[in-house]
């Protein structure tokens, strides 16, 4: 249910500090996913 359904009750929003946190910790899943593969060609790449 949201906001709006819960009549007002709740949260209207996330966290910022929580979002940042939840991002950071996907961030190192994916960095470690990559681990020992040398991507940094793939951003020196021209269209």
């Amino acid at each position: 249910m949201n906001y709006t359904e819960s009549g007002g009750k709740g949260k209207p929003t996330f966290d910022q500090e929580q979002a940042v946190k939840l991002m950071l910790e996907k961030y190192e899943v994916v960095k470690d996913m990559f681990y020992g593969f040398n991507y940094k060609k793939f951003f020196q790449l021209r269209p």
